[in-house]
């Protein structure tokens, strides 16, 4: 039975993830920019789709670190902000290995 729980929960999973990505534990930043310009501080904001929750991280240039056991598990909403750079958004579904039921 417990194979089957398994499969149940991950087809429940499956379904609440609707094909979006896991997040990556670090995010890497690739900068077009104009020669002489530069990049200064990147905010990233974590929020939920309900916007109960919302985590801002300001990080250098280069990237961040996604703060996996700072923010809730299921689906949420990454927002980078910098100056001079168009804003990028993209969902990501979170979900935390080591919690599954066993």
């Amino acid at each position: 039975a417990v194979a089957g729980e398994e499969a149940l929960y991950d087809s429940f999973v499956k379904k609440l993830r609707q094909d979006l990505p896991l997040p990556s534990t670090r995010y890497t930043f690739q900068h077009a920019t104009q020669k002489k310009a530069s990049v200064g501080e990147v905010v990233v904001e974590i929020e939920t789709p309900q916007e109960d929750f919302k985590k801002t991280i300001v990080s250098g240039p280069n990237g961040f670190d996604f703060p996996l056991h700072e923010v809730p598990e299921g689906r949420l909403r990454l927002t980078l902000i910098s100056e001079g750079f168009d804003e990028v958004q993209f969902d990501v579904f979170h979900i935390l290995k080591d919690v599954r039921p066993h």
